[in-house]
């Protein structure tokens, strides 16, 4: 299957049976290709989970915890849903936690909050992406994140974190 680990952290190229487990036609995604038709551009690894953002922009993730953006967890991908509205240009995994920034210049971010790592002044988890607000006036273009750290590249080259 997708999943190298059996908590789905570290991906494989799967078998033509599990075609039906990739889906997203409705962001542009083939449903019925195999993983690497998919187009993928971003794809990144945590110790507990893989996030995967297409060229149409399409997210998916898979793995266990609650930095999934989807609120389950499992060894096969899955469209992160509450993104669909949205063309995804750069994601970031951290064990803990996700980034998604998008075509548009907004930050998402999911996961553990416990160290105020999601940007929403305060410490509370997100099991689904929620855009963060604090810098809803700046244009985002990429981002990265540590453990406990999340950082954003604006489109002025101004890092926030």
């Amino acid at each position: 299957g997708w999943a190298g680990r059996v908590d789905g952290a570290a991906g494989v190229r799967a078998p033509p049976e599990a075609d039906s487990r990739v889906s997203g036609a409705a962001c542009g995604c083939d449903r019925n290709a195999r993983p690497p038709t998919l187009a993928t551009i971003r794809a990144l690894a945590s110790s507990n989970h893989t996030l995967a953002a297409t060229s149409a922009g399409c997210l998916f993730s898979w793995g266990r915890r609650g930095a999934l953006g989807h609120g389950g967890s499992g060894a096969s991908p899955q469209r992160v849903s509450a993104l669909s509205g949205v063309r995804i240009v750069s994601v970031a995994a951290s064990p803990s936690h996700s980034l998604a920034a998008t075509a548009q210049g907004w930050l998402f971010s999911f996961g553990s909050g416990e160290s105020g790592q999601l940007g929403h002044c305060d410490w509370e988890p997100q099991p689904l992406p929620s855009r963060v607000m604090s810098l809803a006036a700046v244009v985002v273009t990429a981002v990265a994140c540590g453990d406990y750290c999340s950082f954003a590249l604006s489109a002025e080259g101004a890092v926030y974190s």
